[in-house]
């Protein structure tokens, strides 16, 4: 018996089409071919915040498993889960819908790496003396659902069997792998020991109302935080929430969060982002601490009892209303010397970024009746106001500094744009760089006035530009708006008080004892005449002092009010460009990486990728597979037939 005589054609052909296939899914974007990644995946390293399954909290038309719990014991209706010695585990894809209560035991997940489990919590409390309530050990992907209306309550040991602790399990909500929290009911987590929720991975939270209590960190993550559109209520021996990971991420799109910490209250290596939500801190040590970036563009962020406010290299406010009622610094960019000194020269090979902060909208508030040697904004390196709304008042001490930059190491402070009142002490007060394009002015006293003092700035017609009551004693005041102009005259209502000042460049400094850019200080005579120009002295390292006890918070926790003149922020959080000096050689402001929006996508159940094409794509793929197709079958026919 032997082949059809074009049997080695027909082979050619099936080879030929073959390889077709092949290029066209190794070369299918030109015929739109997209890959969509599966976002749920824990492996996946994309940017985006939420995905369609976080989102999702629809449980209707699901088969489900059913897990009672029924004191020392459950029953389990349904595959993919047993229960064993008061305890409960998943080990596989599904869905599970968990009710009643586990008096001393545990909900554990244990699935296969790739699995995806979704479990509803309807009524449920847990109670657990040696290790989590709930335990995910291995899954892909775990989503925790809240049911509507129902009201579930995870009870945490007071200590930690021997195992758990050998097996690095550290909460009462326990997960080694990714975890996302949604829903509408409740959720009360109470850890008398170690964390109140810990994620090996990524926590997402985009829904229900969540309580949570802890001996340490009341929530405490590896990679990343997510939240939206949920209410957080935290109270903490340590960090409320805690990001480990240098290129972690810290982000809140919308929602409540309020923290209660003896630590910080955020604290992330990596970047901290906020785009909105109503968030209320209060805390033993700083509000929120970045070790890369803190970036606000919406919401509201209040501090009403905190050490530091907001400490990054990096902080940059586009949009939000920010109030800080701090023990020390109010905004702090810190870094080393080494970093921004190159950045100054124009030498960025070290790769470091110059510490900064950057106001571009926005509204931000700072007051600081107590502080020693403390300022409103502080920066190791420079200072950008190009948008917003600023104003703070700092005690009346000598070391107090409205603002404060690293102007000895070649920092600057320029002002663009936006309204600015700053009140503080003179003796260290410091003014804008005169390359600022928004006229500014620094205006001191040689004695301190009073708390609860109006400052007001009109113009020669006798209108008001500026308005405010200053809550604390201070002695000097630095102020600027864009209705302020070189050449025109202006009067300086500081109380009783009136002067009159006539401004011959952007950068103007008025008044009886005032500093120059640098913060050494600078004697003339004349309230009306500006400061001749001086050398710029380094400025002395203060000593450190003890921190002083917590002040109450200002008038009720009321942040007061801009008046008369204070202009509003850019429309959508715009950044208006930051000009160079006169000369076109003026301080720029260094680039700033692109910040990821939130994404809300359309991610998939399945482990694997998934490829939509288009009709062009479809209709050759289904040819190419008809023609291969028949061309196996002729040649398996074929060979059975005798020449």
């Amino acid at each position: 018996m032997s082949t059809h005589k074009h049997f080695d054609k027909i082979c050619v052909a099936v080879l030929i089409l073959t390889l077709a296939v092949t290029i066209l899914f190794m070369n299918g974007e030109s015929l739109g071919i997209t890959v969509v990644p599966d976002q749920d995946r824990e492996s996946y390293t994309g940017s985006e915040y939420f995905t369609q399954n976080d989102l999702d909290a629809e449980w209707s038309g699901k088969v489900t498993t059913r897990i009672s719990l029924n004191g020392s014991s459950a029953k389990v209706s349904g595959s993919g889960a047993y229960a064993d010695s008061g305890s409960v585990t998943i080990v596989q894809s599904g869905y599970y819908i968990v009710s009643g209560t586990l008096d001393d035991g545990s909900l554990i997940v244990d699935a296969k790496n790739y699995s995806k489990v979704w479990i509803l919590l309807d009524g449920v409390t847990i109670t657990s003396s040696g290790s989590a309530c709930i335990d995910v050990e291995q899954a892909d992907k775990v989503f925790l659902t809240l049911a509507e209306g129902s009201q579930n309550i995870l009870n945490g040991a007071s200590s930690f069997s021997t195992d758990a602790e050998n097996n690095g399990i550290d909460a009462a909500l326990f997960s080694r792998d990714d975890l996302t929290v949604n829903g509408s009911g409740s959720l009360t987590v109470t850890a008398p020991y170690r964390h109140g929720i810990a994620a090996n991975d990524d926590l997402v939270i985009t829904g229900g109302t969540i309580s949570v209590n802890a001996a340490r960190d009341a929530i405490h993550v590896n990679n990343s935080f997510r939240m939206t559109q949920a209410k957080l209520t935290l109270q903490a021996q340590g960090e409320g929430i805690d990001v480990d990971e240098t290129d972690g991420t810290f982000y809140v799109a919308d929602g409540s969060l309020s923290v209660s910490s003896t630590g910080d209250g955020i604290r992330a290596e990596g970047t901290v982002t906020i785009d909105g939500g109503d968030i209320t801190i209060e805390t033993g040590d700083d509000g929120i601490r970045s070790g890369v970036s803190c970036t606000i563009r919406g919401g509201t962020v209040s501090l009403p009892v905190c050490y530091e406010g907001i400490e990054a290299p990096r902080v940059e406010i586009a949009g939000g209303e920010i109030t800080i009622h701090p023990d020390d610094d109010g905004i702090n960019a810190n870094g080393i010397n080494s970093f921004y000194r190159p950045m100054a020269q124009g030498n960025s090979a070290s790769g470091n970024q110059e510490p900064m902060i950057l106001i571009s909208g926005g509204s931000v508030t700072i007051v600081n009746n107590e502080g020693i040697d403390a300022d409103g904004l502080d920066s190791n390196g420079s200072i950008y106001i190009t948008g917003g709304n600023v104003f703070i008042s700092m005690a009346d001490t000598g070391s107090n500094c409205a603002v404060d930059f690293a102007s000895e190491n070649g920092g600057v402070a320029v002002i663009s744009g936006g309204t600015l009142i700053a009140c503080g002490s003179s003796g260290m007060a410091k003014s804008f760089d005169p390359s600022s394009t928004q006229c500014a002015v620094l205006y001191s006293l040689s004695t301190g006035v009073p708390g609860n003092t109006l400052f007001t700035l009109k113009d020669t017609a006798g209108k008001t530009l500026l308005s405010q009551e200053i809550p604390y004693r201070f002695a000097s005041v630095l102020f600027s708006c864009d209705a302020m102009s070189v050449g025109e005259t202006y009067r300086v209502v500081i109380g009783e008080n009136e002067a009159g000042i006539t401004l011959s460049g952007t950068s103007e400094s008025f008044g009886d004892t005032v500093s120059d850019t640098s913060g050494g200080p600078a004697d003339f005579g004349g309230m009306q005449q500006p400061v001749p120009g001086a050398e710029r002295p380094d400025n002395a390292q203060q000593p450190v002092q003890q921190r002083p006890e917590m002040p109450e918070v200002f008038q009720g926790g009321e942040r007061p009010q801009m008046q008369n003149g204070m202009q509003p922020a850019p429309p959508n959080g715009e950044k208006p460009d930051l000009p160079a000096g006169a000369d076109g050689s003026g301080p720029q402001i260094p680039d700033t990486p692109a910040q990821q929006a939130p994404v809300t996508d359309t991610a998939q159940d399945t482990a694997d990728d998934s490829v939509p094409l288009t009709p062009a794509a479809w209709i050759l793929i289904a040819a190419s597979a008809l023609v291969l197709i028949a061309g196996i079958v002729i040649a398996f026919k074929a060979r059975s037939v005798s020449i």
